[in-house]
């Protein structure tokens, strides 16, 4: 998975299926055994180029034309009428 960073994902588990949490796109994404494994050891490896078997890059490929998999981190958020509020002092 080539990417500038590492993406902005949350990976969680159920007892039935594997799941991403995309941060940028506030979307969980299912994913298969072997596509959770690899994001797993990337983000743990700390390493956004750790090669991907063929299947999991494809995969990875279609979510990412797709908006997901984004390494954008948000230096600020903030309400789009937070100007017009009072300060909560």
């Amino acid at each position: 998975m080539k990417t500038k960073g590492l993406p902005f994902i949350h990976l969680m588990k159920t007892p039935m299926n594997n799941y991403a949490y995309d941060v940028n796109t506030n979307a969980f994404v299912e994913l298969s055994d072997d596509t959770y494994s690899y994001l797993e050891d990337m983000l743990n490896a700390g390493s956004p180029d750790l090669p991907a078997p063929e299947d999991v890059e494809r995969s990875l490929g279609k979510l990412r034309k797709q908006g997901f998999f984004s390494d954008k981190r948000p230096k600020k958020i903030e309400h789009g009428q937070t100007q017009f509020l009072e300060s909560p002092q």
